[in-house]
């Protein structure tokens, strides 16, 4: 009784020291981190649940904290929804000898290891520090990570090579994808990085704009893409975790790197800060990046911690190396399996030419010998050129040899294919994975013309080399509503006579998972020339702005030319301006091109440009006017017939008189000029503006002109005078009365 009452008081005493630093951990948290985890009361349900979780993991000796988040806050089935990463399923029927599927733990590697020895690699790695990491995201209630894991990887490798963050729609990937666009497969129940492989070769990233993320199944949208992947390795399979130097290396070469973990313990979802341990047996349910790594840093079982970006939100990991990051001890939580890496990837702008709809899930077919080919058919619907062969490599160091040609020929029983097109491309896988293999010599095609794509594939050690798209799991819509059998895939065992690859057993075909890569025949540009203002122009006294514009269907526009029939080449600039006495006086014709991505020039956008020689001596004058003579307010137009210097109005008085302007305004087509009258100085019937301005010859102009003391009319409602036309439109005389025949007697100068 006395043993147990020690006991007792002792876990209290420890009890009590772990509240104590949970309450002094939190107290001392930044303002706006207590803010975003939003603690609770201690004697809340969920601050109990969080201080017992903490004591627990102190108990065990681990030295990371937990708090209170978003992802402890969600009831437990939606937590159990957050750990949905797959795992391929083994046949559960029998198969022909010719078909086998290929078990992940036989496909190991070692290349990469032998590549880089342990004592070059560095005893720290911080993607995030280095700027290649994008912002963390949160999948909510739903099973997605598999799709924030492989979408997170293709924004660090665009990050890392062009500077650009993207922010790619998983919402699009999670609709789009086959299994739920045609089978209607709900994403958040889970996947695994070979459907996200399929995903982003066939299609590619979309903005997140374009499809937001909305936690549940929606509608595809087709969205247009802005990069497309087209390879794609696998970097360990089972047993990742012990595969440390492995992931470093693959890690230094590709980028951050897409790994599973076991994620349903207590500790990792209200991990908070620290070295996250965890060193149960079961198998890993989630999907994280891998971003970097730490030496250093100790945990129970020596030191060490990978460095993982999450998609349960900011709050989790608040205090962590990063917000909705964590640090990982190596080997723990089975992190590292499955890890694999989107190693290269394209604007999206190629033709992919494919067959094998849902990619490849595991099955392959052979004779049982290490070498066994394969070959699909296609058909062209415009002209373009082939320039790469994709496939599935099913094993490291398996070798390949590409042959394209352009004739099939059926026989009784069997085919063959002739008229071989370019050259034979062979090599070797390093991992398996997906590969896209440019050509050596790229194959020009017309509209209507078959090609077809041969590989031979040979492995080192497994009897079953070919890909074929089939699955059969459990978890997924059945295969036959969501893929059917193009007729156009072969394979062979001597290369000589193909048939179609054929299940006895099921009645199915399949299709073999070889694709085609083809650069369709580049777009001209199109130029369009938006402005070229004043036109016409005068010389010595106008600034000519020139802009323009163009698009390029199948790429960007990334030069520019503008030119003149009698000046030549102007300049390079998209917009630009020149004075008007830089151009010789004349008609002009100006030239706008555009050049595209593909060194690539359109065709001329054009527009004639007057070049007009400056006379000082023009003016605008429409002499004396008559009787009888009142003041009062003219509206009316002026169109001068050449351009003009205006600095000053004078008004015609009658004789004897101090007829003047009092004001006066001129506006119209970007021009407002006015001035106002200073009193009888000079000769008292002038009125100067304050600057000179340019009157465009042909344009028409509207004036307010108010007038005082006696100045001369023009009884008409318009009139051609010295230098051009002038009209009334309104004047109200001195005594309030309106006419609409009133012009001012006045001359610009």
């Amino acid at each position: 009784m006395l043993e147990m009452t020690k006991r007792s008081s002792k876990t209290r005493r420890t009890l009590l020291t772990t509240v104590a630093i949970i309450v002094l951990f939190v107290i001392a948290l930044p303002p706006g981190i207590a803010t975003e985890i939003d603690y609770v009361s201690p004697n809340g349900e969920q601050g109990r649940e969080v201080l017992a979780l903490q004591y627990r993991v102190y108990e065990q000796g681990y030295n990371y904290t937990v708090a209170e988040n978003a992802i402890t806050r969600l009831r437990p089935e939606e937590q159990a929804a957050l750990c949905s990463y797959r795992q391929l399923e083994p046949p559960t029927e029998p198969l022909p000898a010719h078909i086998s599927f290929r078990p992940a733990e036989e496909r190991d590697r070692t290349e990469l290891q032998a590549e880089s020895p342990v004592e070059s690699l560095p005893a720290s790695y911080d993607a995030m520090a280095l700027g290649h990491v994008t912002p963390v995201k949160e999948q909510g209630g739903c099973g997605s990570c598999w799709i924030f894991a492989a979408t997170a990887d293709l924004e660090s490798d665009i990050l890392r090579c062009e500077g650009l963050a993207f922010d790619f729609s998983e919402q699009e990937v999670g609709d789009c994808n086959i299994w739920s666009s045609s089978g209607g497969y709900d994403f958040c129940e889970g996947g695994i990085g070979l459907m996200t492989a399929n995903y982003y070769t066939k299609r590619g990233g979309a903005a997140e704009t374009c499809h937001p993320y909305a936690e549940s199944l929606e509608t595809c949208r087709d969205c247009p893409v802005i990069r497309t992947v087209d390879n794609w390795r696998t970097i360990t399979e089972h047993h990742g975790e012990q595969q440390v130097d492995l992931i470093k290396n693959a890690i230094l070469r590709y980028g951050p790197v897409s790994a599973t973990m076991y994620a349903s313990d207590a500790g990792l979802r209200g991990y908070n800060s620290g070295v996250y341990e965890y060193w149960g047996p079961e198998q890993p349910n989630h999907a994280v990046l891998i971003i970097g790594w730490n030496d250093s840093l100790p945990h129970t079982r020596g030191t060490g911690a990978w460095l993982i970006k999450n998609s349960w939100g900011t709050t989790w990991g608040a205090l962590g190396p990063y917000p909705g990051c964590a640090w990982v001890a190596f080997g723990s939580a089975n992190l590292g399996d499955d890890a694999s890496a989107f190693v290269s990837y394209g604007a999206g702008t190629d033709k992919l030419f494919y067959h094998d709809e849902c990619g490849w899930m595991g099955y392959v077919m052979g004779c049982g010998e290490l070498t066994a080919y394969g070959a699909v058919r296609f058909t062209t619907v415009q002209a373009l050129t082939l320039s790469a062969v994709d496939f599935w490599a099913i094993d490291t160091n398996m070798d390949y040899e590409i042959r394209v040609y352009g004739t099939v020929t059926a026989h009784p029983g069997f085919y063959t294919f002739s008229d071989q097109l370019g050259t034979t491309r062979t090599g070797t896988t390093t991992e398996w994975g997906y590969y896209s293999i440019p050509l050596d010599t790229p194959v020009p095609l017309d509209a209507g013309d078959d090609v077809i794509i041969q590989i031979t594939f040979t492995t080192g050690r497994y009897g079953y080399p070919i890909p074929i798209d089939f699955y059969n799991e459990s978890w997924l819509p059945p295969w036959t509503e969501v893929a059917s059998f193009s007729g156009e895939s072969y394979w062979s065992c001597d290369g000589t006579k193909y048939t179609k690859p054929y299940n006895p057993y099921s009645g199915d075909y399949y299709d073999v998972g070889i694709r085609a890569r083809a650069v369709l025949a580049n777009q001209l540009p199109t130029a369009y020339i938006d402005s070229v203002t004043p036109n016409p122009a005068v010389h010595v006294l106008d600034l000519i702005t020139f802009a323009g514009s163009g698009t390029d269907a199948d790429g960007i526009v990334v030069a520019y030319n503008w030119s003149s029939s009698l000046d030549g080449q102007l300049s390079t600039a998209q917009s630009f301006a020149i004075p008007a006495s830089n151009l010789s006086a004349g008609t002009h014709v100006i030239s706008f091109q555009v050049q595209d991505d593909d060194e690539a020039w359109s065709g001329e956008a054009r527009v004639n440009l007057t070049i007009l020689p400056y006379d000082p001596l023009w003016f605008f004058d429409t002499g004396p006017g008559g009787y009888p003579s009142i003041a009062g307010t003219h509206t009316g137009t002026l169109r001068p017939d050449q351009s003009m210097l205006v600095s000053r109005l004078y008004t015609y008085p009658c004789p004897g008189t101090g007829g003047h302007a009092e004001y006066v305004r001129i506006y119209g087509n970007g021009l407002d000029m006015n001035a106002t009258w200073d009193g009888y100085h000079d000769d008292g019937h002038t009125i100067s503006f304050t600057e000179p301005f340019m009157l465009q010859g042909g344009t028409t102009y509207t004036y307010e002109l108010r007038t005082g003391s006696y100045p001369q009319l023009i009884s008409a409602t318009s009139k051609t005078v010295a230098g051009g036309l002038i009209t009334c439109s309104s004047f109200v005389d001195a005594n309030g009365n309106t006419h609409g025949d009133q012009i001012p007697a006045i001359r610009l100068e």
